[in-house]
């Protein structure tokens, strides 16, 4: 099968880029007499955010890197921390809804959770548990505000994962097969 290339989309990403220069723009023009310290800090957050934002999805276009590259056997996450998500390392893949938000759940197999729990730094460890706790799941993808629907991509790597499966038994098989 051919790799599926995915990329943050302007259209979607545009009303939040939007409100975040609506946003600096008040902050620009608010007089907030002595405390002159909230009005920068505002503009930097909130100019700073939709920058951030424009300059994501510029860089994608224009060096052609998409954020998220699922292949016959994984699926490459670059964002702020890129990763790499390895079929043989996952059970299932599932729907994480965080307030307006949706995130794309990596259920990893015993084996793979303890080791990555033991491989992480303690903070790293503590945001792993608590990411536990919370969404089910030590590690997810961003699937908000791509060029594909969260749950088509969901369901194109669980149907992905199914099929590195498949493999994986047909080559286990095949060598007894010939004896």
């Amino acid at each position: 099968m051919e790799e599926v290339r995915v990329y943050h989309s302007l259209w979607k990403n545009l009303p939040v880029i939007a409100l975040s220069f609506a946003f600096t723009a008040v902050f620009f023009l608010m007089d907030f007499e002595n405390k002159q310290l909230i009005k920068w800090l505002g503009i930097m957050f909130f100019g700073g955010g939709g920058l951030f934002m424009v300059y994501l999805i510029l860089k994608e276009r224009i060096t052609n890197t998409p954020c998220i590259v699922i292949t016959d056997n994984g699926v490459s996450v670059s964002s702020r921390k890129s990763f790499e998500v390895r079929f043989e390392d996952v059970n299932a893949f599932f729907i994480i809804d965080i307030s307006k938000t949706k995130q794309i759940g990596i259920r990893y197999k015993n084996g793979v959770r303890e080791i990555k729990m033991d491989n992480a730094k303690q903070f790293e460890r503590l945001i792993r548990k608590a990411n536990e706790e919370i969404a089910s799941a030590q590690e997810s993808i961003p699937a908000s505000g791509l060029t594909i629907k969260p749950q088509a991509l969901c369901d194109l790597m669980n149907d992905r994962l199914k099929a590195f499966q498949r493999h994986q038994q047909l080559n286990v098989q095949s060598p007894s097969d010939s004896q």
